[in-house]
């Protein structure tokens, strides 16, 4: 076998031992997406940043959030990512406020989610994210 053959599986055997975990609403427990849409921006899953308000936000970053809505006009305003418009996400289950959706000019998107609005959850049991 060859070596990439070796690291193919080796990668596979990881994949499917891995469990997905859901990424959910903490008011009302409404699937928004899941672990294995995690991705780092910037170099980093979580960030932390202050909006115009002073009120400091802890957001981690996902590729797909199946379960939000989007509002708002998408704007450049105070933007914490260069070259990036925001809009809200909200909770399709509860119409609560739980993060951003960032886009750019070359389509490049991404979901902000507030850490103290989300749960994750595996087979019965709850982490605050």
């Amino acid at each position: 076998m060859l070596d990439t053959e070796i690291e193919d599986l080796d990668e596979a055997a990881t994949a499917e031992a891995r469990p997905e975990f859901k990424i959910v609403c903490k008011q009302c427990q409404f699937h928004l997406t899941s672990s294995d849409y995690v991705i780092a921006v910037e170099g980093h899953h979580e960030h932390v940043q202050c909006n115009p308000h002073g009120n400091t936000f802890i957001f981690k970053c996902f590729s797909r959030v199946p379960g939000g809505l989007l509002s708002g006009e998408p704007t450049r305003e105070y933007s914490w990512f260069t070259g990036y418009n925001w809009s809200f996400c909200h909770c399709q289950g509860c119409g609560q406020h739980i993060g951003w959706y960032f886009q750019n000019h070359h389509s490049d998107t991404f979901f902000g989610l507030i850490a103290d609005k989300i749960l994750l959850v595996q087979q019965g049991w709850v982490e605050k994210l």
